[in-house]
């Protein structure tokens, strides 16, 4: 049993030296973190007054760069606002001029055919006319012509009456003379040639 507590003791006893050394080594630890975490602190300080400072001379630049930017960004936006704005009435006029000109070629198109059309109906009128004017001209003609024919005819029948009458009379009137008695034929004495004319006295 002395023996058993002796190695009991003794395990403790090492156990806790190692405890010992191990907290020592833990602070030691601890202390040169803390003491490393000290000289980078202290090594940082320059550099970290250095960025605060350009931190700072960044913002002052940016306070004082700020505005000029804002206002280059408004000229900028107001520029592309009135070039939008002559882009798109010069659009609108172009197209204007577009619909105009189109307008204007559609009209002279529907002048032209209504001028076309209207000569046509000119031409149709004036040969309508023509062809009018011809046939009444030959209705005149035919009449003309009928009415010569019919005068000529009358004529003919006039003569041919006339020549009838005349015969008529003609037969009559040698129809009256052989009725009357024949006068006494006396002889008919042959008369003699007067001689040719001599001298001074013819």
């Amino acid at each position: 049993q002395d023996v058993a507590k002796f190695e009991a003791y003794q395990a403790q006893r090492a156990e806790i030296r190692m405890r010992q050394r191990e907290l020592k080594v833990h602070a030691a630890t601890r202390t040169a973190k803390a003491a490393l975490a000290a000289a980078e602190f202290e090594a940082f300080i320059p550099q970290g007054d250095a960025l605060n400072k350009l931190e700072l001379g960044k913002q002052r630049l940016g306070l004082s760069v700020k505005p000029r930017l804002a206002a280059w960004a408004e000229e900028n936006a107001r520029a592309a606002r009135e070039e939008e704005e002559r882009q798109r009435a010069l659009a609108e006029k172009l197209q204007r001029e577009e619909e105009a000109r189109l307008k204007k070629i559609e009209d002279d198109k529907a002048k032209a055919e209504a001028a076309r059309l209207k000569a046509i109906a000119d031409e149709e009128a004036r040969i309508a006319a023509a062809k009018a004017k011809a046939d009444e001209d030959a209705r005149k003609a035919e009449e003309a012509r009928v009415k010569a024919e019919a005068a000529a005819k009358a004529l003919e029948e006039e003569k041919a009456r006339q020549a009838a009458e005349k015969k008529k009379r003609e037969e009559e009137a040698l129809k009256k003379l052989q009725e009357l008695p024949m006068p006494p034929v006396s002889p008919v004495v042959p008369q003699q040639a007067e001689p040719p004319c001599e001298g001074i006295y013819c």
